[in-house]
């Protein structure tokens, strides 16, 4: 018996090549652009991190788990913000870890509109532990793993390779759009198993939209679609947020646009507690088949923004000291 339903992605994807879901879902994706899209690298126009906990399918053995860290900030003086992404993804016995430095220059349009593009460099880790795999023709006791097959690993393997990510993002005080490809490269890990064995990263493309509705200056409401593509297989998010006075928030949204794409319902949650401190949280009411078997998704989102401009503008040529005078 399988121990972990990522063995039916195995069993399916070798001997020659490994392919799963890459890109990680976020039901709060809308408050976290730069998951997905290097160029939003700045646009927070103060310093801002965020820190994401998401757990899929709850109840399932071996559903996915997901964490994010991210931080970036603009630098004024060079018209562009910096930021690093750390992601980890973990799908049954396969770990997906990502450490990403990125960068985007911001081009004004206007004096409420930026365009930005950024790209982004990092270093990605598979690791997957064959020992809590079990195959119809292995051999097991207490101190013995061999599955006999020579395309999974008796024990853990791992590989490291390069990634490169790249996005464009328009931002106004209104409305939000983005488009970004992951996984340019398409890079390869050799997973040392057997010759041939190797997992891929197949490239993906993103479209966000948000635009804001005030209705007076207590209320918005801020509808959002999420497209993610890999040319193969589409999939849609639409959400819509509704802010009381900037401090608390209620939002639906709905994953899936036909029958064999439908996935969840979700209902979102937040509330500002201090000047920087947000916190947000997400429930999904799985739709698909997987809801016999499944008690829906989790996920936990805590933003920091310092909420004040830093090293703004440019010193000047001379600085008077009046201890020279």
């Amino acid at each position: 018996m399988i121990r972990y339903i990522l063995l039916l992605i195995l069993s399916f994807s070798f001997p020659l090549l490994l392919q799963a879901q890459q890109v990680p879902q976020y039901t709060l994706y809308s408050f976290n652009p730069l998951s997905y899209n290097p160029a939003y690298s700045g646009l927070a126009t103060s310093l801002e991190a965020n820190g994401v906990f998401r757990k899929q399918w709850t109840g399932l053995k071996g559903s996915p788990t997901t964490q994010n860290f991210n931080v970036h900030a603009p630098i004024y003086y060079l018209k562009s913000g910096i930021g690093l992404n750390i992601e980890n993804d973990m799908i049954g016995v396969m770990r997906n870890t990502k450490i990403a430095l990125t960068y985007a220059y911001h081009i004004k349009i206007g004096k409420k509109n930026t365009l930005s593009i950024g790209a982004s460099g990092a270093f990605a880790q598979l690791a997957l532990d064959g020992s809590k795999l079990l195959a119809p023709e292995g051999d097991y006791d207490e101190n013995l793993i061999l599955h006999n097959d020579l395309f999974l690993p008796n024990s853990k393997v791992n590989g490291i390779t390069y990634d490169i990510d790249a996005g464009i993002y328009f931002k106004s005080s209104n409305l939000d759009l983005g488009f970004s490809a992951l996984h340019l490269t398409e890079s390869n890990i050799d997973y040392l198993v057997n010759d041939g064995v190797e997992f891929s990263y197949r490239r993906h493309f993103l479209g966000f939209a948000a635009y804001k509705i005030d209705f007076n200056n207590s209320i918005t409401l801020r509808p959002s679609v999420l497209v993610k593509s890999d040319f193969s297989q589409v999939q849609t998010d639409i959400s819509a947020v509704v802010e009381y006075n900037e401090q608390f928030l209620l939002g639906v949204g709905f994953r899936g646009f036909n029958e064999v794409t439908i996935d969840a319902l979700s209902i979102t949650g937040g509330a500002k507690i201090s000047k920087h401190w947000q916190v947000l949280y997400a429930y999904d009411i799985s739709l698909s088949g997987l809801k016999q078997v499944n008690q829906g998704s989790h996920e936990v989102m805590l933003k920091y923004t310092l909420d004040k401009k830093i090293g703004k503008g440019k010193l000047p040529k001379v600085i008077h000291n009046p201890r020279l005078l």
